[in-house]
């Protein structure tokens, strides 16, 4: 016997219309045709969102990216980074994100579809530890949060993973499992008891995991050994201050963190007290323009760029030659 047309009578004999009828009660179990246009969908938002906001995506990355990564550790937060900006930031003067922008007018042909994938953009971020994977099941790696304890299907990952691993990223739901969407990050796994102490305190921040997440992929991606340790605030600010002129002229990032870090070396020897970042920020920006970038800007330029005098940067740039030029020479 075949299958009832949708609009055709019951065949209960209650006179409304299959649809409206016993058909409402049939549980469809081809997850497949939902599942497969939400792959179409994800793969559309990533590339609507790289066609479209390739300046926002890009000024989250100058605004968040730490200083003192290397290479492979520098591109694994621009990938987290990329994909906490598409679902969980703002766009600036629109109010809504790039992923809530596209979902109100992606097409989607099922009602089921639409459902799910309005969801995309209220998920936060996360960070799971692979329970098991069974390789006889088509969603076959069981995870679970480490924050809450809840369990995830989630399909095969690409990669070598083994139960007690680590990994970041923001779940997507799909009809019958979970979804990184766009790509997941591997955490060491011997950094556990700091991962939970990190996600516990940043959780209870104001915003939770859905605002402070640069600030957890920091804590999580770099190394202790390649953190930069500062005796006072104000040094660090002298830093930061530095580090956002280099962003804006478009400066190496190599080389910019190369300024950092002798920054950071003389004031371990000097511990200079400060009254305004400025003045000091300043000099270093002329002394790495002349000493790493070989660049000719006059003290005046510098000056006016940061808001302080030429006179001051001359004295605090001859301070921080007498002690850094031998460094910058090996």
């Amino acid at each position: 016997m075949s299958k009832p047309k949708r609009n055709s009578p019951c065949p209960c004999g209650s006179g409304k219309k299959y649809k409206k009828c016993c058909g409402a009660n049939v549980i469809d179990l081809n997850y497949d045709v939902y599942n497969n246009e939400l792959d179409r969908i994800h793969g559309e938002l990533i590339t609507y969102a790289f066609t479209n906001y390739k300046e926002t995506i890009t000024n989250q990355l100058n605004k968040y990216m730490p200083t003192n990564l290397d290479d492979d550790t520098r591109e694994a937060y621009t990938s987290c980074l990329n994909v906490w900006t598409i679902l969980n930031v703002p766009i600036e003067n629109e109010g809504k994100t790039i992923a809530e922008t596209f979902l109100a007018s992606v097409k989607v042909e099922h009602t089921r579809t639409k459902d799910i994938s309005q969801r995309w953009s209220t998920s936060a971020p996360v960070v799971v530890k692979i329970a098991s994977i069974d390789q006889s099941q088509k969603y076959k790696v069981k995870v679970i949060d480490v924050l809450n304890g809840e369990n995830y299907l989630l399909p095969l990952l690409q990669g070598e993973f083994t139960p007690g691993d680590f990994l970041t990223g923001i779940l997507i739901p799909y009809v019958n499992h979970y979804n990184f969407f766009l790509t997941a990050l591997e955490i060491d796994s011997h950094q556990e008891q700091h991962i939970r102490q990190v996600l516990e305190r940043l959780s209870n921040q104001v915003g939770g995991l859905r605002q402070h997440y640069p600030d957890l992929l920091k804590e999580m991606l770099v190394e202790p050994s390649n953190q930069l340790d500062w005796h006072k605030q104000e040094h660090e600010e002298v830093a930061e201050m530095f580090l956002n002129h280099a962003n804006e002229k478009g400066l190496d990032g190599k080389i910019a963190t190369e300024g950092v870090r002798l920054w950071n070396l003389y004031c371990e020897k000097k511990n200079p007290n400060l009254k305004k970042a400025s003045p000091y920020a300043a000099a270093l920006d002329y002394f790495i323009q002349t000493a790493l970038v070989h660049a000719e800007p006059t003290q005046k330029e510098i000056a006016d760029e940061y808001g302080t005098s030429a006179t001051t940067v001359s004295s605090n740039y001859r301070k921080l030659t007498d002690l850094l030029a031998d460094e910058v020479r090996q």
